[in-house]
């Protein structure tokens, strides 16, 4: 896992470094557009693409060494993940409506609650057992908050990379304590990412996330933290990204 992790922060702080590059290039640069945004000058954007390239190209072949049945979960969360990054790069370039966005990511939750039900205790009414549904509305919910939370904080020095950095660290310690493989995969390399995504979104910041990066991110944490979680375990764990993207 240790190298997992070094391979992905090496290959995160080269690609973004490209990224930033290319941006600055290009003139794709983002404006203070707040109050709240404490850079003077317009700053690259597409930190997002460096994240997710440098994801994608760590989990590939992490999860080819893995039986069948593990690869094509880890490849599905893949493809989910893929999709809230190609709403975000969307939404940077052309500027999508909010509930197209809110639409996308209903539709990432719906199916990364058929790539890992939660199981919940006996719900009936009428007879009928409504227990899937609230799972799968939990879920919805999960996604939506968490990856609304990191494009929220995103556009200020440090605070998306820093927050998602602690919220993956916290919950990968948690799911390597229990002894989720996958989920100790996914943090490793995720956390590797964000880190090398840091080093450039440190004060003053060079680079951000924006939506494409943000939205991404907080599908994969919000992913990471429903890995193989059971419903007693659920009120413990998935809190904790929560409550550090939100102590800002």
């Amino acid at each position: 896992m240790l190298t997992t992790f070094v391979m992905a922060l090496c290959l995160s702080l080269g690609l973004n470094w490209f990224v930033r590059e290319v941006a600055r290039n290009r003139d794709w640069l983002s404006a203070p557009a707040s109050d709240r945004h404490i850079h003077k000058r317009p700053t690259p954007r597409l930190g997002g693409v460096g994240i997710y390239v440098s994801f994608s190209l760590m989990l590939v072949p992490a999860a080819s060494r893995l039986p069948a049945s593990e690869r094509y979960r880890l490849l599905q969360l893949l493809l989910l993940g893929t999709c809230m990054f190609a709403v975000g790069l969307i939404d940077d370039v052309w500027q999508l409506p909010a509930k197209t966005k809110l639409a996308f990511q209903i539709a990432c939750g719906v199916g990364l609650y058929f790539l890992h039900p939660l199981a919940l205790p006996t719900i009936l009414v009428d007879g009928w057992s409504v227990a899937p549904v609230v799972a799968c509305a939990i879920t919805v919910a999960w996604v939506v908050l968490v990856s609304n939370s990191m494009n929220l904080i995103d556009g200020i020095d440090g605070l998306a990379g820093g927050s998602a950095a602690l919220s993956v660290a916290s919950v990968g310690v948690i799911l390597a304590r229990s002894g989720n493989q996958n989920g100790t995969l996914l943090s490793c390399i995720l956390l590797g990412t964000v880190l090398g995504f840091l080093k450039f979104n440190f004060h003053p910041a060079t680079m951000f996330l924006v939506d494409s990066g943000s939205l991404f991110l907080g599908f994969m944490i919000s992913a990471i933290g429903m890995q193989c979680m059971s419903a007693s375990a659920l009120a413990s764990t998935l809190p904790v990204p929560v409550a550090i993207l939100h102590c800002r």
